[in-house]
């Protein structure tokens, strides 16, 4: 009898898991499906109350609603994650099609406290060790770290001090991770203004490249909130969405 190992990707296809993560608004969709792929590191950006943390909750609350027995992967570097605010998503947003059982919901939430370079490398290990066990073919839909900024701001302010190769280290991380599990990497960022007036994401230019897809969040002097590609990527989508944010998440204005 002969055995083939096969990919996180392979499995996911096997398995049947949708393989692009969205929130199940068809206006925000039209924006994120494409960006939100198995193997894409996607950096959510903007300033704080823009939404970044809700697009988080609600992309797990549909790739966990998905599929039964698909888990995620939380990394939380400010402690702000909270159960409670993801099952409250969760019913409001499924309570009509399911009967929601929050503590089969949670026991499929792997949460890490991740509060410096240090932590996020543990915390990407000990998820890389999770993977390879192959006694659990555990299908992991996404991976979250919130916020990015939080956990490698350290590495920003030594850059000329071993803060890029303490980058490069998570990022090769990041990348074995995506490949060994198939899955995506949704990080948050915040914004900054450099010197020369331009909007950039935090974390120095090594960071900014290494990430396939950047968005941004804002409220617009109106007070609507919209979601577009960050400024200066080179896409041609420049598409921007509207939304609202409630305790159904974030959704379609």
């Amino acid at each position: 009898m002969s055995f083939r190992s096969e990919t996180g990707l392979e499995a996911l296809i096997r398995l049947g898991c949708p393989l692009s993560l969205s929130v199940g608004e068809a206006q925000l969709d039209s924006l994120l499906k494409p960006l939100l792929i198995p193997l894409k590191t996607v950096e959510i950006c903007g300033d704080p109350g823009t939404g970044k943390s809700m697009l988080c909750y609600t992309l797990a609350v549909e790739a966990l609603a998905s599929r039964k027995d698909a888990v995620i992967f939380w990394l939380d570097s400010n402690g702000t994650f909270r159960g409670h605010k993801l099952m409250e998503i969760y019913r409001t947003r499924r309570s009509a099609e399911e009967d929601v059982d929050g503590t089969n919901i949670l026991s499929r939430v792997f949460v890490w406290h991740v509060y410096n370079d240090d932590e996020l490398t543990r915390a990407l290990q000990a998820a890389i060790v999770i993977g390879e066990d192959e006694t659990k073919a555990v299908p992991v839909s996404a991976i979250f770290v919130d916020t990015i900024a939080g956990a490698l701001e350290e590495t920003s302010w030594s850059l000329k001090k071993g803060g890029r190769a303490r980058q490069e280290s998570i990022v090769r991380l990041m990348m074995q991770l995506k490949r060994l599990l198939g899955t995506t990497v949704v990080t948050t960022n915040r914004v900054v203004t450099g010197a020369d007036g331009v909007i950039k994401a935090a974390l120095g230019a090594y960071w900014n490249q290494t990430i396939a897809h950047r968005l941004i969040l804002y409220k617009t002097p109106s007070g609507v909130f919209e979601m577009r590609h960050f400024p200066n990527e080179r896409v041609t989508n420049d598409t921007v969405v509207r939304y609202t944010l409630g305790d159904y998440g974030i959704s379609d204005d």
